[in-house]
């Protein structure tokens, strides 16, 4: 059975084997948002306009805008933007979106492939990680052919 001490350096914690080989410790912060000049922090509000954002780039979806008392009520919360929130919690982040899926498009398609960009946009602008993209979708629209003009 080997035998193996930990030596505390600052915030890094480096672990000694028997053969006083070194390992270094696995940072705790991320490097781009904890330096030694300073943290970021990224308010649940930007990471749901971000997801909000990353869903209509998806062909098919469209942003829903919270109305009524559900408007009102999510207006309050600071983790909202317009149709999407988020809770983040340790550079997780879990988000949960209100869309529209264009019609005929097939909703399970159109949904897999916005919860994936979504996931993907989200970490590549933030470096957190996204554990959860619940999608409700609340309407079909039908796409308009344009309005037709009425001949008297």
């Amino acid at each position: 059975m080997s035998t193996f001490s930990r030596q505390l350096t600052g915030d890094d914690v480096t672990t000694t084997s028997p053969s006083t080989e070194q390992v270094p410790a696995v940072p705790t912060a991320d490097p781009g948002l904890a330096t030694e000049r300073g943290t970021t922090t990224i308010a649940p509000k930007v990471i749901a306009a971000i997801a909000r954002r990353a869903a209509t780039e998806v062909g098919g979806v469209e942003s829903v805008e919270a109305t009524g008392l559900q408007g009102v009520l999510g207006s309050l919360r600071s983790s909202t933007a317009g149709g999407a929130s988020a809770d983040v919690a340790a550079r997780r982040a879990a988000v949960d979106l209100r869309l529209a899926v264009r019609w005929p498009l097939p909703v399970h398609e159109v949904t897999m492939a916005a919860r994936e960009h979504v996931r993907a946009r989200v970490e590549h602008l933030t470096g957190h990680a996204v554990t959860d993209v619940d999608i409700a979708v609340v309407d079909l629209p039908v796409p308009s052919a344009g309005k037709r003009k009425r001949v008297v």
